[in-house]
């Protein structure tokens, strides 16, 4: 959301608003990657006849990755022109 502060007539709201560009480019970027990671889950879990405490742990470590992903979007949304908020 563009900053209150930063608009002061409804003229500037479309301008502000697309100042944000980046941060949907990479909110669209983040969604596909969760869309193809649950996909891929969900491919796995059909083939898989029994679990255990060892498939839950692994399960829990992809989430914890998948959790790090809107720090890694908004990192990136903020510093797109350094490589480190890219590989991050």
């Amino acid at each position: 959301m563009p900053p209150h502060e930063a608009v002061h007539s409804e003229g500037e709201l479309p301008a502000a608003i697309a100042a944000l560009a980046p941060r949907f480019l990479t909110y669209a970027l983040s969604f596909l990657t969760l869309t193809i990671f649950w996909f891929a889950q969900q491919a796995q879990h059909r083939l898989i006849a029994k679990s255990d405490r060892r498939l839950a742990t692994l399960n829990l470590c992809f989430l914890a990755f998948i959790a790090l992903l809107p720090f890694s979007t908004d990192l990136l949304a903020d510093f797109l022109e350094f490589w480190i908020a890219v590989i991050a």
